[in-house]
């Protein structure tokens, strides 16, 4: 009987804790309430890895817009769920801030920076305090100029500093 008390109380989260919904984390972390400005919404689509330039079809069928010109989440939910696509895993707090970042230079909208606009990026973090090596090593260390790639690398830079707090 204490066993199972035990292993209920160290794992409590994982048996008790509501399963979290992963289009609901990503709606949350960038909205303002229950809807999403226009901005709003483009990342959402970012984060849920849909790109204007891309998903043309997606973006043809944009969800219906309140009186006030922002997007509910049913409706987006609605959209998303007429995309038949997996729901992505939730970023980290501070990932979903970057997606507005990454979004400022990627002037096509499809998800991918050129050279131009991963530039830009590379000095926009320079600007902002990051300690980071030449344009090349980010390059490297990042794999590649997209959102995905930009998002990962930050995940694991987030990462790095929580580990290094820890110790």
């Amino acid at each position: 009987h204490n066993a199972i008390v035990q292993g209920l109380v160290e794992h409590f989260d994982s048996v008790f804790a509501p399963e979290i919904d992963a289009f609901d984390a990503h709606f949350d972390a960038l909205s303002t309430g229950d809807t999403l400005d226009k901005d709003g919404f483009e990342a959402l689509a970012y984060a849920l890895g849909c790109f204007p330039a891309i998903d043309v079809e997606a973006f043809a069928d944009l969800p219906r817009r309140c009186e006030d010109g922002r997007v509910s989440r049913d409706e987006c939910r609605a959209w998303w769920a007429r995309r038949q696509r997996e729901t992505p895993p939730p970023l980290s707090t501070a990932s979903y801030t970057m997606v507005a970042f990454f979004l400022n230079y990627d002037e096509r909208r499809a998800g991918v920076l050129d050279d131009e606009g991963f530039a830009g990026l590379y000095q926009g973090l320079l600007d902002a305090g990051y300690d980071l090596g030449s344009l090349e090593d980010l390059l490297a260390e990042m794999g590649g100029t997209s959102f995905r790639d930009f998002v990962g690398w930050f995940e694991g830079l987030c990462a790095a500093a929580d580990d290094g707090v820890d110790e």
